[in-house]
């Protein structure tokens, strides 16, 4: 009998863990501005607050709209007009964001040991860990990469990899990468917005105490 209870008290705990880290990874929409959709599936959802993702969506904003979405405490974005980006995977070990056209802004704890980042785009792969950084993909499908705090590896269409520091951005096209440069003027402002950008989820005080 007692083996029997504590083997029932031990399911009961697992299940509540589970179904806590369920709900603790959960990446959702944290806030909108503007036309923002949702596509999934074939379908048009609305990109209202609170709206749970899934890997596969896709996140368009229309012209002077914006929309701020988190993972379970881990990191935050926030995706400006005229973007288009895919959530490819969020699974934690191997966490991927397509990213089509416009500008994002990113904001990262301290990840996990074992887990991954990676944001993709058409001239550049970037993986990061913890920081903040900015990524733009131009209409002519270049992109740039500014970097706030931490480090971002970049891997360009060519194959060079670049590790850009605190203060760095860069420039890629399909031919390759430029040489990582100061930030301009325009780059600080712009980053100065990921001071804004949440994660959301639940997480630990001495997790929080990881932002930057």
């Amino acid at each position: 009998m007692i083996r029997r209870a504590l083997a029932l008290a031990s399911l009961v705990l697992l299940t509540a863990s589970l179904a806590g880290a369920s709900e603790d990874t959960r990446t959702s929409v944290l806030a909108a501005q503007g036309a923002v959709q949702v596509l999934r599936a074939g379908r048009t959802l609305d990109a209202a607050k609170g709206a749970v993702l899934q890997a596969g969506d896709e996140i368009v904003t229309s012209s002077g709209a914006s929309v701020d979405v988190g993972w379970a405490g881990l990191w935050g974005c926030r995706l400006m007009g005229d973007g288009k980006i895919k959530i490819d995977s969020l699974a934690l070990e191997d966490q991927r964001v397509g990213m089509e056209r416009g500008t994002m802004l990113f904001r990262f704890n301290k990840m996990p040991v074992k887990s991954a980042f990676k944001l993709m785009a058409p001239t550049v792969t970037a993986t990061v860990r913890g920081t903040a950084f900015a990524a733009t993909v131009r209409p002519d499908g270049g992109s740039t990469l500014a970097v706030l705090h931490g480090k971002v590896e970049a891997v360009s269409a060519t194959g060079q990899t670049l590790m850009l520091g605190a203060g760095q951005a860069v420039d890629l096209t399909a031919a390759g990468a430029g040489d990582p440069r100061a930030l301009s003027a325009d780059e600080t402002a712009l980053l100065g917005g990921t001071e804004t950008v949440r994660s959301g989820g639940k997480r630990s005080r001495k997790d929080r105490q990881g932002y930057f």
